[in-house]
């Protein structure tokens, strides 16, 4: 991996330096607004490879976690370093924070946001995902309704077939 990968998204300061990890999207502007929040610490974003379309991006999210710990662990100048990962990059953070530690950096802080780390939970059937996903949609586009939104999941769960929701049914 390139050390082009890390983005400086302010300027020095006396902290340890902060790494926030893309999401799935691959770009790390999305920490602008944090950046710009934090006095005296700098704060160094991690993009994707291939996010520019040149580089090709690894095969997992351990090979991504690798890299980018190897670049950090370069960068950071003998310094401790502080993690930062939303979603997908929350997993990658967790990953790197174990490689850097056996590598002998200090990890002062790891941050995860909305991030994933368990695979004992079991993967919930499609439908069950599908439905999650209508519930948090109608419930986030057209208002509070969960009652009865709850009522329509319980019925499709319980009577085990589709049920055709409407406009009049909410």
């Amino acid at each position: 991996m390139t050390p082009d990968l890390l983005v400086p998204l302010s300027a020095d300061g006396d902290a340890p330096p902060l790494y926030c990890v893309h999401s799935a999207s691959g770009s790390c502007y999305t920490y602008l607004p944090l950046a710009e929040a934090l006095d005296h610490q700098p704060v160094i974003g991690i993009e994707a490879p291939g996010y520019d379309g040149v580089e090709v991006s690894p095969a997992s999210l351990a090979d991504l976690a690798d890299g980018y710990a190897q670049l950090v662990d370069v960068h950071r100048k003998g310094r401790p370093v502080c993690l930062l990962g939303w979603s997908m990059g929350g997993v990658v953070a967790w990953e790197m924070a174990a490689r850097l530690r056996s590598m002998g950096c200090p990890v002062a802080l790891l941050v995860l946001i909305e991030a994933r780390l368990t695979d004992d939970e079991p993967i919930p059937a499609s439908r069950m995902m599908r439905a999650r996903f209508v519930a948090g949609f109608a419930s986030s586009t057209l208002g509070d309704m969960s009652d009865r939104i709850t009522q329509v999941l319980r019925i499709w769960a319980d009577e085990g077939r589709t049920v055709l929701v409407s406009s009049h049914l909410l």
